[in-house]
Order: C-alpha cells, then structure tokens, then sequence
C-alpha cells in the first residue's frame, strides 16, 4: 500500500518543485546496450504476482513492432521519451488498434530502446493519463513489468529480470514461444 502512494507522491513534490516547462523535441537515441539499465533501485507502485493481475490491469495487450520514430519530451525536470509502435496484433482489448500506430510513453532513462534486444514485443498496455502530453499515448503496465521481448528464434523473453528488475512469475513462463506465450495470456483473463 506505501509504494501505491509513495510514486503519486514523490512524482507530485517533483512536479511541484521542478515548475512546469514543456519541450518536444526530436532526439537520436542511443544504441542499445544490455549492462546500461539497472531496474534494481526503482520502486515500483505496482508489483504483478502473476500473469493473471497484469492482465487484468492492462486494458491492452499487443504484439508490437518498434519503429524508428521517437520524440523526447522534456517536462516538470523530467525527461521522457515517446517511441512509436505498430500493433501487428491485438491480444486483449480494442481489435481496431490492429494495424495501428501507437505512441509509448516511458521514462528517458528506461525507455526500451535501451535494452530491446529486437523491435518485436508483447506488451501489456495501459492508456496513459496525465500532464506530460495531449496527444493519446500508453504506458507499460508496471513499468517493466509489462514488457516481453521476441527474439530473432520467436521466443518470448522477460529481459527484466536480467537488470535486476522485478521477477515474480515471469521466469516461470518464459522463454516460450510467441503463440504458446499469447495462448497463456488468453487463458489468464478468461
């Protein structure tokens, strides 16, 4: 129950303190670098014991093709990074987002970008809510929690737990494969 109130609030003293400037600009994102993001000291608000409460808490689920569009986004003394995605599947939710162009929302320093070992992921979604942009843009559920990478052998991986970050359940189903992995997700919120 703290960590459900204490990131609202620390995010909040931080708003407040920092004033409020807003920039979007263009950036050229680093390349990928598995030792660059350490997960270990964030603390989550939000911990998945199992797949069945990240279902349950991500409106959409998605198999996703990263593009090469991506714009920063400087707010409060924060800065944020919006990666742009294709959903070439939908999972759970809205159907009409097949085929469409989606903007993902994440923290400059963790954003997936950093330790995407391909552009294809299985992402457990959430419609962002909040000051730092209008446009319509998601979170990943969890932060990380939420995001799967496919590897180059259709394998379904949680690269999370490699960071230190949090694994609960996510060992236990993967590596799978792509629809074996979608085929679990289906069973957990039927």
């Amino acid at each position: 129950m703290k960590c459900r109130i204490l990131l609202p609030l620390l995010l909040l003293l931080c708003l407040t303190l920092s004033g409020c400037a807003h920039n979007r600009q263009a950036v050229q994102l680093p390349e990928a670098s598995a030792g660059q993001t350490d997960y270990s000291q964030l603390d989550l608000a939000e911990r998945f014991e199992d797949l069945g409460g990240l279902t349950a808490a991500s409106p959409l689920i998605v198999e996703a093709l990263l593009t090469e569009n991506s714009s920063k986004v400087a707010y409060a003394g924060a800065n944020f990074i919006i990666n742009e995605l294709t959903v070439t599947d939908v999972i759970k939710g809205n159907a009409s987002a097949m085929g469409q162009t989606l903007q993902l929302l994440e923290l400059e320093s963790l954003n997936i970008n950093l330790t995407k070992t391909s552009d294809r992921f299985i992402l457990f979604l959430d419609r962002y809510e909040g000051p730092v942009i209008e446009d319509e843009a998601y979170v990943i559920s969890g932060v990380y929690q939420g995001r799967f990478d496919i590897g180059e052998d259709d394998k379904v991986r949680y690269a999370a737990g490699e960071r230190g970050g949090l694994s609960t359940f996510q060992g236990q189903i993967t590596p799978a494969g792509v629809e074996e992995f979608k085929e679990q997700i289906i069973q957990s919120f039927r």
